[in-house]
């Protein structure tokens, strides 16, 4: 076999390891851009009434959780109902929260599996029971940025994840390919260069 098969070869084991470097990335970077992990995070209020969210939209078929976070360090329970509807009001799914003495954690997990169909156009509704007051040495209340949330927090650490390894996955492998084409690039100059010299002498 010649050096012109054998450079053939390797050109293509670079290119290969190139593509195979970055196609995992790329695609979780794709995967990424294209779908919304958090469809709603809007701030609410912890005084008694009803507060109803703007629509939303969900985009993959997977468990979303819905969620109060924020939530500051309180004397009151949180005590509420909740329904998520669709466009025309028809109820999709609904329960109720009440803190279990549990007044200093700062996130109410409302439900895990909230698995709407993908596409459609929902919105949530909390009845809060009562005023939810947090204590503060010097102001007697404190505001948080407590917010309503509805997402996919596993998928955003998986993303998170990742985008880690895959980054590394491609640094390596990819970069294996790209030096291993520039040194054949080099050698090819080198090569032309060397040529050129030798019919020039001759």
């Amino acid at each position: 076999m010649n050096r012109w098969h054998w450079r053939k070869i390797l050109v293509g084991v670079a290119v290969f390891l190139v593509v195979l470097g970055i196609t995992p990335l790329a695609y979780l970077l794709w995967f990424g851009s294209t779908h919304n992990f958090t469809p709603l995070s809007v701030p609410i209020s912890l005084k008694r009434g009803e507060f109803t969210s703007p629509f939303f939209t969900t985009d993959l078929n997977d468990d979303y959780q819905v969620e109060i976070y924020f939530l500051p360090h309180r004397t009151t329970p949180l005590d509420l109902d909740w329904k998520i509807v669709d466009e025309t009001g028809a109820l999709i799914q609904s329960g109720s929260y009440t803190d279990d003495r549990q007044l200093w954690g700062n996130d109410a997990i409302l439900d895990r599996q909230f698995r709407p169909k993908r596409g459609s156009r929902e919105r949530v509704i909390v009845n809060i029971h009562q005023d939810v007051e947090s204590p503060d040495a010097e102001k007697g209340m404190r505001s948080t940025d407590t917010r309503l949330y509805v997402g996919l927090p596993e998928r955003i650490l998986d993303q998170a994840w990742g985008l880690g390894l895959y980054s590394v996955w491609a640094a390596v492998v990819a970069g294996t390919g790209a030096i291993m084409l520039l040194v054949l690039l080099i050698l090819r100059v080198f090569r032309r260069q060397t040529e050129q010299v030798s019919h020039v002498q001759s």
